[in-house]
């Protein structure tokens, strides 16, 4: 799809809305990968939102994705989302514990 709508030479008077389509696909792809994964490599982030792999941190990290620099991966916004989720659950069992103590 991507090398459909990039590659073709458009005329000016379609082009405009051509531009619409590739930024409005894009981020909905983007809010599907966000969704449907955990980490991704920049290579396949690339594949599947129509860039090159330097572009990528341009538009993935905004949306709040965080590359691990050890592996290059990208951990979606999803992931950090659920991460901070497991954290609060911790910590409320943490206190639910404390609460049992104190009242024993």
């Amino acid at each position: 799809m991507w090398q459909a709508l990039q590659g073709y030479q458009w005329s000016p008077q379609v082009r405009p809305f051509v531009d619409a389509l590739v930024a409005k696909k894009r981020s909905d792809m983007l809010q599907l990968l966000s969704e449907g994964y955990s980490m991704l490599s920049a290579a396949k982030a690339a594949s599947l939102l129509g860039l090159a792999e330097g572009e990528v941190a341009h538009l993935v990290e905004p949306a709040g994705w965080k590359q691990d620099m050890e592996s290059g991966m990208y951990h979606t916004a999803a992931q950090q989302a659920a991460d901070v989720d497991l954290e609060g659950y911790e910590n409320l069992r943490q206190l639910a514990q404390y609460m049992v103590h104190l009242e024993s």
